[in-house]
């Protein structure tokens, strides 16, 4: 339960929802369309990588441009 978008953000900051969809918005930004069933380990491997790197937003972007659609 929440009453404020800080209170919102704060719930959702830890879900693997979250995570995961902010790795696959950023795949679809970076790709400008969206993403397919053929790229699902892509978003896999930058998923993983996103969490191993402490979700840098940085290093997420430096992941993006290695993957081979980019």
């Amino acid at each position: 339960e929440f009453s404020t978008l800080p209170e919102l953000a704060a719930g959702l900051v830890d879900t693997e929802a979250a995570r995961s969809c902010f790795v696959e918005q950023s795949f679809r930004f970076s790709k400008g369309a969206l993403a397919s069933d053929a790229d699902a380990c892509a978003l896999s491997a930058l998923d993983a990588h996103f969490e191993a790197t402490g979700r840098s937003i940085p290093e997420l972007f430096v992941g993006l441009t290695q993957v081979p659609s980019f």
